[in-house]
């Protein structure tokens, strides 16, 4: 391999580089996507449950309307609404004298708040651009939406709160219906009007944390088959880069040899009884000579038997016994 990366011009570092690069980009989208779906999740799951808790609370003050108001004890929590004086049913005595104070839906609405926010992590809060009740005047947020909810009914957003925390909020606008009259049409509300809304309120960090989670975990998947990916990528280039060098070599070798015989090929003219060899420029040599001017050979000379018989009978040393 430290041949190959020594080697840039080789077309294929190039395509080993393209390959990872598209690799990562490839997966590091796919995470970004998946991100960002578990970011959905997390804000669709808090909505749905900001509008559960919303149109519960909605059932609650329509059964509330339904019977007109219901009745409590006055406690030193529960006094007598003073935004019912001029009701003469607020306020009723049993038989054995205990008080009765009416609760109609927005003075529930406002003690239910004040029980889930000191024993939970919901909170309501009723409110509007002109609330009858001082108390339900709208904090930044509220009023901010309470001026742009006009062409929709509902309305979800991420938000800090006053100390920093994160908090899915959640506002739906209330409607006047014929139930309602009784108690608004004396401030004006014509049925049909919306008369501001509620707003839910929930700890975001619950969420955000489980989000976190899943997020970790997907980077490690995908950090984990980035890895294997890019292995891969490169135990391949470096097996291709082998037997492409293993190639080149055969060829480089095959060409060696090639150069070196081709010099002896082709017909050469040799004379039937000497055995000389006509060279290119028509003269007669031996064969030793014209081998080795076209070969890198070298000739040792010695003498066979039947040349020695011929030659130097005299000397015949080859003779059997």
């Amino acid at each position: 391999m430290k041949d190959y990366i020594s080697s840039p011009s080789s077309p294929l570092i190039k395509i080993a580089v393209v390959s990872a690069l598209l690799w990562t980009v490839t997966l590091g989208g796919l995470f970004y996507w998946s991100a960002a779906k578990e970011i959905r999740q997390s804000s669709d799951l808090a909505f749905a449950q900001t509008s559960a808790f919303f149109h519960e609370f909605l059932m609650t003050r329509f059964w509330n309307a339904m019977h007109r108001g219901v009745y409590v004890p006055v406690t030193e929590d529960t006094q007598p609404n003073p935004f019912l004086e001029d009701d003469p049913y607020r306020d009723l005595f049993t038989t054995s004298g205990m008080t009765l104070t009416k609760l109609n839906p927005a003075y529930m609405t406002r003690q239910i708040s004040d029980v889930a926010k000191e024993k939970g992590n919901v909170q309501f809060h009723l409110t509007g651009l002109k609330p009858i009740n001082p108390e339900n005047s709208p904090d930044l947020w509220e009023e901010e939406v309470l001026r742009k909810i006009n062409s929709q009914d509902e309305y979800f957003e991420l938000v800090s709160g006053s100390e920093g925390e994160k908090q899915f909020r959640y506002f739906s606008t209330l409607v006047i219906e014929p139930m309602c009259l009784e108690c608004h049409e004396r401030y004006g509300d014509k049925l049909g009007d919306k008369r501001g809304g509620i707003s839910v309120s929930i700890a975001a960090q619950p969420f955000i944390a489980t989000q976190n989670d899943h997020i970790k975990t997907l980077l490690i998947s995908y950090l984990a088959i980035w890895l294997i990916g890019f292995l891969a990528i490169g135990s391949c280039s470096v097996h291709i880069h082998k037997n492409d060098r293993e190639r080149t070599e055969i060829i480089e070798k095959l060409q060696l040899s090639l150069k070196e015989v081709k010099q002896l090929s082709g017909l050469l003219p040799i004379c039937c009884s000497c055995k000389s060899i006509r060279n290119d420029e028509g003269y007669w040599t031996q064969v030793e000579e014209y081998i080795s001017a076209h070969a890198e050979i070298q000739f040792s000379h010695g003498i066979c038997p039947k040349c020695a018989e011929k030659l130097y009978p005299e000397f015949n040393t080859y003779e059997s016994g």
